[in-house]
């Protein structure tokens, strides 16, 4: 009984020491459990998988006692497996031979399907443990390892913990992939960002040479056209042969059209640029609506169209925004209108679309019967450089910039454009702006911009700086037909002796000049004469740099862009100099022929001075009208009256209508316009009344040209 119970005590005895250590091997196993899934390596911070593997091995070793061990990963490349890690080094040659083994006798596939190890005979006759690595999404390599023990004495436990340190493996490789990446995704990033700096660096000198090189090119291009524009406008009031004369203004009419063309380019670079500003005034729009639909009569009147102006009774005169601006807006697609109608009418309209105290909404539009735009053009109507079609940039010309400009100012003003049109119909484009409205007392100071001033300036010492011969000369001309004393420079040296030797009123500066540039003369200028300089005003042909701020610091006043209006440039003078007078009339000696001329005579006055800057030319065409075109008009009225042919009164009265418009002569182009109208009804009793209306209306003008001096010597 004692013996048997001792035995029981010694086995009890042995079951606890077998218990103990299974214990303290559980609580180790659970340890190194609860490190698995933390690697000391930080995966964002290595490059290979190295450290990874090696701490791998290190918690393998704790575990089961290996002679040698191999992982092996998959190449992303191809799929095939290469060794990532092996410790010793010397034994991958023989592990690797052991796996090609395995790999031809398909135990390899078998153990990557596996989850578990996986424990074979070595070549050597060793134990050789295999255990797959993989993730939910995809195998990440293979573990061999040479066991240093009998496998059999592995317990459960350690045999779990082993395919649990494979798992966190395969997590790991998982994050390591995803962590480089990442890096290699900021690093490109970080190489695409210096990249784009070192691009923005680069366009921004290249936006800086280009604004460089176009204002430049602006001066270049602009002031030869300047100076064939003024030397033309200078020889116009001398020439007395009127076929001479037409020759003379067409070709002013063309370098003008150049001009335009030049300053639509340089306009669209300057809105590439940025570089546009509104500059708000007080302005009469009743006015400017009239102005500016005044400018096309005479290329309306050689078509025969006619010209319409509809404004809202309601609309406000006063109003405050960029008068100049507005008028590039209406310009440009009353040209365009003129351009592309044939036969018809082109009409401007305002109306009021809200008003309160302080500010007035209102919808311009331009309408046309002209050729239309295509359906499929209109999307694309208002891009850079786009037209209706390759073919009409030759038949019609310009350069498709127009309306891209247009809508730019539209919104720059803070309005809105659009366009409703019908091929063969015409076109209608419609734009809403909001204009300020200034108090009452501010109506006072708009002054009529063609309005005469009564009392001449006082005169005053002007120099001209100007390295171009015909732009000094035209500036010269309009100052001393105003009475002012004019001394010339050729270059900035020049005109900073003359300032310096000479008590002056006003400087005129041109910017580029050789030798001292205007800025440079105007600096030397102000330095030595302050607090006593002259006034002085800026002559440029620049369209790029956003020039006012500079000449401000250089000490100008004011600017002016070249070719030179006399107008502006009288009205710069007077204003700058102290001088109550806006303007003063162009002439020296010889009468302006426009002021013996009836009030009450057969043509329209006041349009005769919006369109014709040389009265005396105007009254050419007149002369030329009554004296050889006239008897054959009235002649073939009285024919075709005779042959009751309507369809040739139509086109007679179309003539006539077109070049009663140019002659500013309202009340014949209306008759014509009515006999028009009748023949194409054919009605003859209206056709004999406008006839007989408009035989006498063509007489009443031959009268008057006759009365008239066509010299404007007496």
């Amino acid at each position: 009984m004692t013996d048997h119970l001792e035995q029981r005590i010694r086995f009890l005895e042995e079951q606890v020491n077998y218990l103990t250590q299974e214990k303290r091997a559980a609580m180790q196993a659970l340890e190194l459990a609860a490190s698995m899934s933390n690697f000391e390596t930080s995966l964002n911070q290595v490059d290979t998988p190295d450290m990874i593997l090696r701490e791998a091995a290190d918690r393998l070793k704790k575990l089961i006692a290996f002679k040698s061990l191999c992982f092996f990963l998959v190449d992303e490349q191809d799929s095939s497996f290469y060794p990532g890690y092996c410790e010793p080094q010397e034994c991958l040659e023989t592990i690797s031979t052991e796996m090609q083994v395995l790999v031809d006798d398909k135990t390899f596939a078998w153990a990557l399907g596996r989850n578990k190890p996986v424990v074979v005979t070595a070549l050597s006759g060793d134990q050789l443990m295999l255990h797959a690595m993989k993730t939910s999404s995809r195998t990440r390599g293979i573990f061999f390892g040479v066991l240093d023990v009998e496998y059999k004495e592995v317990m459960d436990s350690i045999q779990m913990l082993a395919t649990i340190i494979f798992m966190s493996v395969a997590g790991a490789l998982e994050s390591f992939e995803l962590y480089r990446n990442i890096r290699q995704m900021n690093n490109q990033l970080t190489q695409s960002n210096a990249e784009l700096r070192t691009a923005k660096e680069a366009a921004l000198e290249a936006s800086r040479a280009k604004s460089e090189f176009l204002a430049n090119m602006s001066h270049e291009l602009r002031t030869p056209i300047s100076s064939i524009i003024s030397g033309l406008k200078l020889l116009a009031p001398m020439e007395e042969d009127p076929q001479k004369l037409s020759i003379l203004n067409t070709c002013k009419d063309s370098a003008e059209a150049l001009h335009s063309i030049i300053n639509d380019s340089l306009d669209l670079a300057k809105i590439e640029a940025g570089k546009i500003e509104l500059i708000p005034e007080n302005f009469d729009l009743h006015h400017e609506l009239a102005k500016n639909l005044n400018t096309f009569r005479p290329q309306a009147g050689t078509k025969g169209l006619d010209l319409r102006l509809q404004m809202d009774p309601g609309l406000p005169r006063l109003v405050r925004a960029d008068m100049h601006r507005l008028g590039q807006i209406l310009r440009n697609l009353l040209s365009n209108a003129v351009k592309f109608t044939r036969e018809g009418w082109v009409e401007l309209g305002a109306e009021v679309l809200i008003k309160n105290e302080k500010s007035c909404g209102v919808n311009f539009w331009v309408q046309d019967t002209g050729i239309g735009i295509p359906k499929d053009v209109l999307p694309r109507l208002f891009e850079a450089y786009a037209q209706a079609d390759g073919s009409y940039s030759k038949k019609y010309g310009g350069t498709g910039l127009g309306l891209a400009i247009t809508r730019y100012l539209v919104r720059l003003m803070g309005g809105s454009i659009s366009v409703h049109s019908k091929e063969g119909e015409g076109s209608c484009f419609t734009l809403n702006i909001t204009f300020e409205l200034p108090p009452e007392g501010q109506a006072e100071e708009v002054q009529d911009p063609d309005a005469e001033e009564q009392t001449p300036p006082e005169p005053l010492n002007i120099l001209v700086a100007e390295d171009q011969d015909l732009p000094r000369m035209y500036v010269r001309h309009i100052l001393e037909q105003a009475g002012h004393r004019v001394i010339e420079a050729h270059d900035g040296i020049q005109a900073v002796e003359e300032a310096l030797n000479n008590p002056l009123d006003l400087v005129l500066m041109d910017i580029q000049m050789p030798g001292m540039d205007g800025i440079q003369a105007s600096r030397r200028i102000r330095d030595a004469l302050a607090p006593q300089k002259p006034a002085i005003i800026a002559l440029t042909a620049y369209a790029m740099q956003t020039d006012r701020q500079n000449f401000l610091d250089a000490g100008m006043d004011d600017h002016l862009s070249k070719p030179v209006h006399p107008k502006l440039l009288l009205a710069k003078v007077n204003a700058l100099a102290g001088s109550a007078a806006a303007e003063s009339s162009l002439s020296s000696g010889n009468q302006d022929p426009l002021q013996d001329l009836q009030k009450n005579g057969p043509v329209n006055m006041d349009l005769v001075q919006e369109m014709f800057e040389d009265s005396r030319f105007w009254l050419h065409l007149v002369q030329l009208f009554t004296t050889q075109e006239q008897p054959a008009h009235i002649a073939r009225l009285d024919e075709v009256l005779q042959a009751r042919d309507a369809q040739r009164m139509k086109r007679l009265a179309h003539t006539l209508k077109g070049t009663m418009s140019t002659l500013c002569a309202e009340r014949a182009r209306d008759l014509a316009q009515s006999l028009e109208k009748n023949a194409g009804l054919e009605n003859w009793a209206g056709i004999e009344q406008d006839c007989q209306a408009l035989k006498e209306e063509l007489q009443r003008m031959k009268t008057f040209a006759q009365k008239t001096d066509i010299q404007g010597d007496e």
